[in-house]
């Protein structure tokens, strides 16, 4: 007979471990919006079915940026790493660390998909929230 604390850890090591996980979904699964709240402002990315996108950020001071490009679902080999949304030609706004970029550029941005307490998410660093689907 195990223990209650026994129980509670195993409990608590099945939940950590389903909280995010490898996501490989088809390319209706990732269409449609998505957003992620940064310090500086929220960004919201609008993903279509037929392989294009829109890019928008609204910074806290009310300035509006906005980008449309290519995408493409990309899968990978390793079963540990989910499939990745590479988007072509997306204006990067936010440094690896989460702070403003100051120098926004153009780059081909890969968004790993994760599914995330249940629903899918695109991470681009796994220190930071993600984009989440509306």
């Amino acid at each position: 007979m195990r223990s209650f604390a026994q129980r509670l850890m195993l409990l608590l090591t099945i939940l950590l471990l389903a909280g995010c996980a490898p996501a490989h979904p088809s390319k209706t699964q990732v269409a449609g919006t998505w957003k992620v709240q940064h310090n500086f402002g929220t960004e919201t990315l609008t993903i279509s079915t037929n392989g294009t996108f829109t890019q928008m950020l609204v910074e806290k001071n009310g300035r509006a940026s906005q980008n449309q490009g290519h995408w493409e679902l990309v899968p990978v080999a390793e079963k540990v790493s989910g499939s990745q949304v590479l988007l072509h030609d997306a204006l990067v706004f936010s440094t690896p660390f989460g702070e403003r970029e100051l120098d926004t550029h153009r780059a081909d941005w890969k968004l790993e998909v994760l599914h995330e307490w249940g629903r899918l998410i695109l991470c681009f660093n796994p220190d930071l929230p993600g984009f989440h689907k509306e």
